[in-house]
């Protein structure tokens, strides 16, 4: 038998007391998948994986190279991550809907 990753995993508690998907429902498959290099996949779990990573990215950057002007920007990156997440949560739960 091969190792069950998802066995280790935790259970959504908000999918549990709503019975809808949490913005960041499909992170750790979309992380997954990303890893083995399916960006198009990974977008599809959930869109949000790729932006939070490159702004995840820009913020480790900053921390060692504070002369460099992305320190300034990333507001607006996570901003965007966060508006993009929340774009992403709001198209799938308007698919469970009309798919009932």
């Amino acid at each position: 038998m091969g190792f069950e990753f998802t066995y280790f995993l935790w259970h959504c508690y908000f999918f549990e007391k709503t019975g809808f998907p949490c913005p960041t429902c499909g992170f750790t498959r979309a992380a997954i998948v990303l890893g083995k290099g399916n960006i198009i996949e990974s977008l599809q779990y959930n869109a949000g994986l790729v932006p939070f990573v490159f702004t995840l990215g820009i913020c480790i950057y900053s921390l060692f190279n504070t002369k460099h002007y992305l320190h300034k920007q990333l507001p607006y990156f996570a901003y965007g991550t966060i508006i993009i997440l929340i774009m992403h949560w709001i198209i799938k739960i308007f698919i469970i809907f009309t798919n009932k």
